[in-house]
């Protein structure tokens, strides 16, 4: 089966510094690709560069073909919100919308668990509330990538597991494939099939168990860093 998402020779020079250089990864329909690696490595412009935010070389493919963004869910690591804004969850996610569609947003709302949000004001929503939010409107275009960076930060571990369950979920509902940037072990662990280090360059690839080796940790942290398991 073709694969979603096709990233070879990727490379990005930004104010004349290289942030990475020859990125070569894919994403299968239904995986889960999680990408780590230390502040300044590079992982959010190699979002940015499969959004067309910032220039590249290499070449980037959605099922074999060029990148639409119609195609793409992206969820950012921050997302700004007035908070006395005066908007509900549902009116919100109708602005995806030419035309509401009071159905498929109530449809995508029960989906992704928070139809009971439905008339929350989105200033008001707690941090896992927003992300979940978020996920749902970029369930209106039934994406066949999934954009996810950051998307556990700042949340309790309660909404983090809600999170966990919701990635699931989409995964087995809408199939697309989906990269995740994160800092966490325990949210790779749960839900990568394959992880990938980065540091400017690809440092490593492979599943989380064979992945997280001192060694490999090691190449993208530093000699200094300690790995500390959870036994």
């Amino acid at each position: 089966m073709k694969n979603i998402l096709e990233i070879k020779k990727l490379s990005v020079s930004l104010g004349g510094r290289d942030i990475l250089r020859n990125v070569s990864l894919s994403v299968a329909p239904g995986e889960v690709v999680a990408i780590v690696g230390p502040n300044g490595a590079g992982k959010t412009t190699l979002l940015k560069a499969v959004l067309n935010i910032v220039p590249y070389s290499g070449k980037i493919s959605l099922l074999g073909k060029e990148i639409n963004l119609k195609d793409i869910g992206y969820v950012p690591q921050y997302f700004r919100f007035e908070q006395g804004f005066p908007i509900t969850v549902a009116e919100f996610l109708s602005m995806s919308f030419p035309v509401p569609d009071k159905n498929k947003i109530n449809f995508i709302m029960k989906e992704t668990g928070i139809l009971k949000l439905a008339n929350r004001m989105v200033g008001e929503l707690s941090g896992g509330e927003l992300q979940k939010t978020l996920i749902a409107r970029s369930a209106i275009k039934e994406p066949k990538l999934w954009l996810l960076d950051e998307a556990t930060s700042g949340i309790d571990m309660a909404s983090a597991s809600e999170f966990f369950d919701l990635i699931e979920k989409i995964r087995r509902k809408w199939g697309g494939g989906i990269i995740i940037i994160s800092h966490e072990i325990d949210v790779v662990y749960r839900l990568a099939d394959k992880v990938v280090g980065l540091n400017g360059s690809l440092v490593f690839e492979g599943e989380p168990e064979k992945a997280f080796s001192e060694t490999s940790l090691e190449k993208i942290y530093g000699k200094d860093f300690r790995f500390i398991s959870k036994k």
